[in-house]
């Protein structure tokens, strides 16, 4: 599940995304082709790798 939140960063109020993975995300980019979407690069723990796709959505206000 692909939650926002925001995260206080000294100066003010960050967007901030997070979501469940099973492993480490090792990069983040947006889809070529595809700008409301992002591609999140994940290494799980078997070593095996994959992309998740995300839709962006508008931020809640």
């Amino acid at each position: 599940m692909l939650r926002f939140e925001r995260q206080w960063n000294g100066l003010s109020l960050a967007q901030d995304w997070k979501a469940d993975l099973p492993g480490c995300a090792s990069g983040l980019a947006e889809r070529p082709g595809a700008p409301n979407e992002l591609a999140v690069f994940i290494m799980g723990p078997n070593g095996k790798t994959s992309i998740w796709y995300f839709e962006k959505s508008a931020s809640p206000q």
